[in-house]
């Protein structure tokens, strides 16, 4: 398997993903559609624009090139104008995002056709960060009427909402390698 992804669920629940999803998280690809991103109130604005989080937006366009190796796995978001990059990695049979300064390891599981994302540790500039402290954070990943459908929601204590971001998105291709290295 060409897939972090599956490195980091059992292969029973690997092959219960909807064929979407599983091609979303395989070899080079480019995915495409709109998406809403939210951001909580002053505070929150203040981290989101810290961590290079996207913008509040009603609807955007969304561009996903992604590349992904059974080792590691990178994604470039374009929300319109706005660029966040992340890269994965296994670590404990979870799977770590790399976003910035911040480490996110969570635990993959599939449940009815649904890809889930429960954080299990977190740590900035390599500091853990203690439980109580922690964001929530709910990710799911599912087919929709043929589409790629993402919900992510991050929250803190007492500041509430981050962020969340959700949308549709199409599989367009498998992208050249000078798309995503863009």
């Amino acid at each position: 398997m060409n897939s972090l992804l599956a490195c980091c669920l059992d292969k029973k629940q690997f092959e219960r993903l909807p064929t979407v999803v599983r091609r979303a998280h395989e070899g080079s690809v480019l995915l495409r559609g709109e998406a809403k991103v939210e951001r909580g109130g002053f505070f929150a604005q203040l981290i989101c624009h810290l961590l290079r989080l996207p913008p509040a937006r009603e609807r955007c366009l969304l561009v996903v090139k992604g590349e992904h190796s059974p080792g590691k796995m990178r994604w470039n978001r374009q929300f319109d104008d706005h660029v966040m990059n992340s890269k994965f990695y296994r670590r404990d049979e979870c799977l770590v995002e790399q976003l910035g300064p911040l480490r996110l390891q969570m635990r993959l599981s599939v449940e009815n056709e649904v890809l889930l994302y429960r954080l299990r540790k977190v740590s900035c500039f390599g500091v853990p960060i203690p439980r109580v402290l922690s964001p929530l954070v709910m990710a799911r990943e599912r087919e929709e009427g043929g589409f790629y459908r993402f919900d992510v929601s991050v929250s803190l204590p007492v500041i509430g909402l981050l962020v969340s971001y959700s949308g549709n998105l199409r599989v367009i291709s498998e992208p050249t390698t000078e798309e995503v290295t863009q």
